[in-house]
């Protein structure tokens, strides 16, 4: 009965379906930081670089990747739509997606930080985050976040040529991440704008999925370094 009501859902309805596997929970605690932020409060997803909540993360990604993976059988779509690639070559245009994320996240920083004083991790915490877990996270996480924020949403809107699927991909993305205060969500719109180019360039997630897995591992590793 499940498997037919999700074989004869709309695209839209499908859609809907998808993001909110994905994204219900994300979203609810996006609108409370950004409620916090104006409150002046700082969110409670500043607390979240512990080993336990880093792994209770990864459990539910793993979970949402694997329902995403019946969605798509039963739909009639795979990874391989998206761009499931894996290549020496695709892996040196990672490495040169995250120095090019490095460079444009430096210079916007220095930028933020000159107009609007207080850094984009300033309030985030590690609370005995271990090089083990951040190597997991790093692993999973990228392959999760790749596969809905680019490869499904540039999938899924296919025919709403190559601005719509970029812009919502980034904004989307850009706002779960309000945790991170007004010049965190501004990185993230600009890592993410560069990363949904990059996806246009190569039509494959592998170079993305290689310059986030860097981006998370060091992001962490330097949180765990310099808070824990």
């Amino acid at each position: 009965m499940l498997k037919a009501y999700i074989r004869n859902l709309s695209p839209l309805g499908e859609f809907c379906l998808v993001l909110l596997i994905f994204f219900g929970g994300p979203t609810v605690w996006a609108i409370e930081a950004v409620a916090s932020n104006l409150m002046g409060v700082a969110p409670r997803q500043s607390e979240l670089f512990s080993d336990a909540a880093v792994a209770w993360q990864v459990i539910v990604e793993i979970f949402c990747l694997v329902a995403a993976w019946w969605i798509g059988s039963v739909r009639g779509w795979s990874v391989a739509n998206f761009g499931a690639q894996i290549s020496w070559r695709l892996t040196r245009a990672g490495l040169a997606v995250f120095g090019a994320a490095v460079i444009g996240e430096t210079v916007l920083s220095v930028l933020l930080n000159t107009l609007h004083p207080g850094g984009a991790l300033a309030s985030l915490r590690s609370n005995g985050l271990t090089i083990w877990y951040i190597a997991v996270v790093s692993i999973v996480n990228p392959l999760f976040e790749e596969f809905v924020e680019i490869g499904y949403i540039f999938y899924a809107l296919r025919r709403c040529g190559v601005w719509t699927p970029l812009w919502l991909s980034a904004l989307l993305t850009a706002f779960l991440h309000s945790y991170q205060g007004l010049n965190g969500v501004l990185n993230i719109l600009l890592l993410r704008l560069i990363f949904g180019l990059a996806y246009l360039r190569w039509r494959q997630m592998w170079p993305l999925v290689v310059a986030h897995g860097l981006s998370d591992f060091l992001g962490l590793a330097w949180l765990a370094y310099a808070t824990g």
